[in-house]
């Protein structure tokens, strides 16, 4: 309710300081009643305007408000309960916003960081960086957007499943926000795994996947696999579960997509 009102505010000051600047330019000129009707409607639109112009932005900043609460909640707190050594009172959910960027200008980046009951971190790199990272945008057709930009586990809980359950939780709790894509930069392992049936995604741009993939077959890597498997005889299509992984890797990096 307090965020409603502030976005009500907001409109009602734009709205007002137009009018104030209009019944100042009618008085200083004395407008003819066409003109000024005219005016009014320039006004209003340009109002309309700045209006929609600002719209996704407050939005986008609306729902980030309950975001990291909801992330705690809905994915670390089961998380925890499946993973017992995860210590949610030291596990820590941060969000910050990024201004000048995106469509819009502006974006929300969630900094994860996972830590057991002893203090070590689950989800950070060697270098000591956070490595679990989301990012939250609207696009040019006012649709929430998500980034998952990182996720390393660490080398001791590596293998037990920690990763996928995380992508199962998040999925429930980015429906639940409205999000209609998700996009990942697969590199690395994350250029087969990606690709796997029960994750759901497309290639981002198929038509560069299925130029290379013509280019490949004709190669020697190419004509072994056609061989050692008899190939495909249809079309792959924008279906990257049948695309082979000696393929994929060839890729320094896959993007994929994934439609609500």
């Amino acid at each position: 309710m307090k965020n409603k009102l502030i976005c009500v505010i907001i409109v009602s000051l734009i709205l007002i300081s137009f009018i104030i600047g209009l019944t100042q330019a009618i008085d200083k000129k004395c407008l003819p009643e066409d003109q000024v009707a005219k005016q009014i409607s320039k006004n209003i639109i340009g109002a309309e305007n700045i209006i929609t112009k600002y719209e996704p932005k407050l939005k986008l900043a609306q729902k980030m408000i309950e975001v990291p609460k909801g992330f705690k909640e809905k994915i670390l707190g089961p998380l925890a309960k499946k993973y017992p050594d995860i210590d949610l009172s030291k596990s820590q959910v941060v969000l910050r916003k990024i201004e000048g960027h995106g469509d819009f200008g502006d974006f929300y980046r969630l900094d994860i960081q996972l830590i057991d009951k002893k203090g070590k971190p689950i989800t950070f790199s060697k270098s000591g960086m956070s490595s679990y990272m989301r990012t939250f945008s609207f696009d040019k057709e006012g649709n929430l957007i998500v980034e998952n930009d990182l996720l390393f586990i660490a080398e001791g809980y590596r293998n037990q499943g920690i990763a996928t359950e995380i992508y199962a939780l998040e999925e429930e709790f980015y429906k639940s926000l409205g999000v209609k894509k998700v996009h990942i930069n697969a590199v690395s392992d994350g250029r087969a795994m990606w690709a796997k049936k029960e994750f759901g995604f497309k290639f981002q741009k198929p038509a560069d996947v299925g130029e290379k993939w013509v280019k490949w077959l004709n190669t020697d890597a190419g004509k072994n696999w056609v061989k050692r498997t008899g190939g495909y005889d249809k079309p792959l299509g924008n279906n990257p579960y049948l695309y082979p992984r000696e393929f994929l890797n060839t890729f320094s990096e896959i993007q994929y997509v994934k439609t609500y």
